[in-house]
């Protein structure tokens, strides 16, 4: 025989021995599924809990746009990209609480889950091994089968939250591309929900109320009522010194908002104190 045929043949043989091999291997795991108690068991477990597990979207992402370099280079940092974050959640928070509560409960049942799957493994792995059953397969290689079909089986849940926000500049004429990739997960939701709320307690404080008060603020509702007292009428031409006053006190609970402030007098205002007119 030639040494070409002989490299053909050899060639052949290979390439016949190796489709054996698959075939084999595949009916083998056929069997092996067909015969297996877990993988029956497993699909009854999975059954049970398809229903019980929350459908959630767990990927997000979101584009900062810069529209200068030096915004870019100022909010390029995790804090900047924390507050807008924070932003983004504010304006549906109940979505992304609701998100999370519903992700927790998903972690707890999933839990749960697993450690059925885990016992069922452990109390019925090999039991479903008779030799005689399959083509040269071992207790060894069964096992290896029985397991990856025990994976293939299980119900792999979505229970993490994925956050990709992108800060980009592009320059005018679209030369000059920037852009940087920060990720979160479910501890950034909570971390941003922990501070919105933290901010809201705060921002019912006497302390914040007062702050916001600014001299802008001043100005316009000083504005808005013609820079006379609410009171009696007069005005600076009377040689009265004019304040912002808040109608509901906020000693006893009124807010700094437009419909809560009005201009009176000192001597009105003096005279008013904190009571509820």
């Amino acid at each position: 025989m030639k040494l070409p045929d002989f490299l053909l043949l050899g060639s052949i043989c290979i390439l016949y021995g190796i489709a054996v091999y698959y075939i084999i291997k595949k009916v083998n795991v056929y069997l092996v599924k067909k015969n297996n108690k877990i993988i029956e068991r497993i699909e009854n477990i999975n059954n049970n809990y398809k229903s019980l597990f929350y459908t959630l979207d767990t990927d997000y992402e979101f584009e900062f746009e810069c529209n200068s370099l030096q915004k870019y280079k100022n909010n390029n940092n995790n804090n900047s990209i924390f507050n807008y974050l924070s932003n983004i959640i504010s304006n549906n928070q109940s979505y992304w609480q609701n998100l999370i509560n519903l992700l927790n409960q998903n972690k707890i049942l999933y839990q749960k889950y697993k450690t059925n799957i885990f016992l069922t493994k452990e109390k019925y792995s090999g039991l479903g091994y008779k030799k005689n059953k399959y083509i040269f397969l071992s207790k060894k290689n069964y096992l290896k089968i029985e397991d990856f079909l025990c994976k293939r089986t299980t119900i792999d849940l979505p229970i993490k939250i994925n956050i990709k926000i992108v800060i980009f500049y592009v320059s005018p004429a679209g030369r000059n591309k920037y852009f940087t990739d920060y990720n979160g997960d479910e501890k950034t939701v909570i971390d941003v929900l922990k501070y919105l709320d933290e901010k809201a307690n705060y921002e019912q404080t006497k302390e914040y109320q007062r702050l916001i008060l600014t001299p802008k603020k001043r100005y316009e509702i000083l504005k808005r009522d013609n820079f006379k007292c609410q009171i009696c009428g007069r005005t600076q031409a009377d040689g009265v010194k004019l304040e912002v006053d808040h109608i509901i006190p906020i000693s006893k609970g009124g807010k700094t908002v437009e419909e809560n402030l009005r201009t009176l007098c000192h001597d009105c205002n003096i005279g008013k104190s904190d009571k509820l007119e």
